[in-house]
């Protein structure tokens, strides 16, 4: 493993470096989360900050690795009360390919890992399940889960901001999380204003 991140450390030493960015944005999971009346309600947006850095690659791509994080908005919805909260970091292995030679329309691809936390009181709930009911229990502590993500998106730098910003764009991403199974696979889609230094 020490191998491995010195070996990615020097590579990416011989790379020029093309720009540190700061991103603000949303996250929309496409996931579920069950109201009093047992219907699924669609997860709320949630606040979003990145830190990523743009390193040219070769044969004009551009290799854009960021580290980010999410405060999930969404609590319980339900009569028992007791709260949690969720939130996310992940690590993204982008890469950025133009569209064209003049354009400043970027098509974004890669992997990305995730962990999301949740916390909360602890207990259990009775929750509607189709004619019934059924027991469901909250996290009494800190519950962690990793996940593998397909990452796809658009970056389009809008121009220069002023003299400290080199640029300044909208990023737009959809994430395929757990793509491999059919089960559990989920979608996200994220949306930032970013600002490069």
């Amino acid at each position: 493993m020490k191998l491995i991140s010195i070996l990615t450390l020097l590579i990416l030493q011989s790379l020029t470096s093309h720009a540190f960015d700061v991103g603000l944005g949303v996250v929309k999971p496409f996931d579920k989360t069950q109201v009093n009346s047992g219907a699924d309600e669609s997860d709320p947006f949630s606040p979003n900050i990145s830190l990523g850095h743009q390193w040219d690659f070769f044969g004009g791509y551009v290799f854009a690795p960021r580290f980010g994080y999410t405060r999930y908005t969404n609590t319980t919805n339900d009569r028992y009360g007791g709260d949690y909260t969720i939130e996310s970091f992940y690590l993204l292995y982008d890469f950025l390919s133009p569209l064209s030679n003049v354009s400043p329309l970027y098509l974004r691809y890669g992997i990305g890992t995730f962990q999301k936390k949740i916390k909360g009181e602890g207990g259990a709930v009775t929750i509607p399940n189709g004619n019934g009911t059924a027991t469901a229990y909250r996290p009494d502590s800190s519950k962690s889960t990793a996940t593998l993500s397909l990452n796809l998106g658009i970056d389009y730098k809008l121009g220069s901001y002023g003299m400290t910003v080199k640029d300044q764009g909208i990023r737009g991403e959809l994430f395929i999380i757990q793509p491999l199974d059919k089960y559990k696979r989920m979608f996200s889609m994220m949306a930032e204003y970013v600002l490069f230094f």
